[in-house]
């Protein structure tokens, strides 16, 4: 894998941060649905690091094992999204999902069904963000939940869509419901050409509202 780097810039950055906030703000309203409680969010946050930055900043060692659902993407921008949560989160929202359901928490593919859940919902909300201000039609995959290393999960995806090294957008969203709080990770993973194509269009887009 060669190690050339594609880049985001400030201006772009911006944008993305305005687009992450919209998305966080669905993302809490979808979610309050779901466990069926009232759902807060803490401050959203955006990234964008190259590949090997990515397991030191989320969990800080690339053995770490996390939850992860992974999306691959069709339409206008093809690659992978992934939604990562760490064991310790998911046995807080655990929790909350035994209240929400009644069963067991011991029933483990029924909690990875319901997180796999949670990945598509917050897929869907980014999705429809980045497809409302870029006008880029994109469409996500059924997801698939996992317990793995994240630099297992990392590698597998940037073997099958990137040759070259690419910077990856992460969002991090973290949610309060009552006394309890858990992060939540969302990682675009753009294909090469998907990545100038998203680019390019977050800079028309910036510029148009600047011009409006």
């Amino acid at each position: 894998m060669e190690t050339q780097v594609q880049k985001i810039t400030d201006e772009q950055m911006d944008f993305i941060r305005e687009l992450v906030n919209i998305g966080a703000g669905n993302a809490v309203t979808a979610l309050s649905q779901l466990l069926q409680c009232k759902v807060e969010l803490l401050m959203p946050t955006v990234q964008v690091l190259r590949a090997h930055e990515v397991a030191p900043a989320l969990t800080g060692s690339p053995a770490a094992a996390v939850i992860g659902v992974r999306m691959d993407l069709i339409g206008d921008v093809t690659g992978a999204f992934y939604v990562i949560l760490s064991k310790d989160d998911l046995k807080k929202i655990s929790v909350l999902i035994k209240n929400v359901s009644h069963w067991d928490t011991g029933e483990k593919d029924y909690v990875l069904e319901t997180i796999a859940e949670i990945g598509n919902i917050l897929a869907g909300v980014y999705l429809t963000a980045i497809h409302d201000f870029s006008s880029l039609v994109i469409y996500h995959t059924i997801p698939r939940a996992a317990i793995d290393m994240i630099q297992s999960l990392l590698d597998e995806t940037l073997v099958e869509v990137c040759e070259i090294m690419p910077e990856i957008f992460i969002f991090m969203n973290e949610f309060a419901i009552k006394t309890q709080s858990f992060k939540m990770y969302m990682l675009l993973i753009p294909s090469p050409d998907s990545f100038d194509r998203l680019a390019g269009s977050l800079q028309a887009a910036r510029g148009g509202i600047r011009h409006s």
